[in-house]
C-alpha cells in the first residue's frame, strides 16, 4: 500500500469551515473515461477521496466531473 503525504486541503472543497488544516489522505481512488488523451479532448471522471482530519474526524468527498484537456 502507498504512502500518502500530508497537504493541505484547498479552501475551494470547503464550506464554512477552518481553511487549510493539515489532514492526511486514507483513501483516493480516480475514474475516467480514457486512458489516453490529447489536446482538447473531453474527459469525464468519478473522484472518490477519504482524509484524516485529526484522530476523530475523516471527511469524504466524492463526485463527478467534466473537463477539457488543454
Amino acid at each position: 500500500m502507498k504512502k500518502f503525504e500530508k497537504f493541505k486541503i484547498d479552501p475551494k472543497t470547503l464550506k464554512g469551515e477552518i481553511k487549510f488544516i493539515n489532514s492526511s489522505p486514507v483513501y483516493q481512488k480516480l475514474t475516467l473515461n480514457k486512458s489516453r488523451f490529447q489536446t482538447n479532448d473531453s474527459i469525464f471522471g468519478f473522484i472518490k477521496y477519504e482524509t484524516k482530519i485529526d484522530s476523530s474526524v475523516t471527511k469524504h468527498f466524492q463526485g463527478y466531473f467534466k473537463t477539457k484537456i488543454n
